[in-house]
């Protein structure tokens, strides 16, 4: 087929970066992530430096990400990464779940906070709505 029917044919892929330091669950999170329809994991990245690099470079369409990380709280960065990336989800991934961090992060602009040592299945659906809405 030529490439018009290809182009009109072809559905957008959601752009999706992940933040996460544990070398346990990257690559298993990567796994699964990788899993959702019309998602595209573009980068990986361990460290809130190295996001905010690969953020200027990729601008993904959502960002998951843990918060505890080895150069700092992720959540500081949050309304940062806002601003940079003003459509996309940022789906917070993390062990915790204190109401008060929770809130922090909404309020610095989080689309949605996920417990990490809960089922996925919420964040795998929350990437899911996000790469249909394309």
């Amino acid at each position: 087929m030529g490439e018009w029917w290809r182009a009109r044919h072809h559905s957008p892929m959601l752009k999706l970066m992940l933040l996460e330091d544990s070398r346990l669950v990257r690559p298993r999170l990567l796994a699964e992530l990788s899993l959702v329809e019309g998602v595209t994991v573009v980068a990986s990245a361990e460290t809130i430096a190295e996001c905010d690099v690969l953020i200027k470079e990729l601008t993904p369409d959502v960002l998951v990400m843990d918060l505890s990380l080895p150069d700092g709280d992720a959540a500081a960065s949050i309304s940062r990464w806002r601003l940079q990336l003003p459509a996309a989800a940022i789906l917070v991934h993390t062990n915790d779940v204190s109401e008060v961090s929770r809130a922090r992060c909404l309020k610095a602009g989080a689309t949605a906070y996920f417990d990490k040592s809960a089922d996925i299945s919420p964040l795998l659906l929350a990437v899911a709505d996000c790469a249909a809405a394309l």
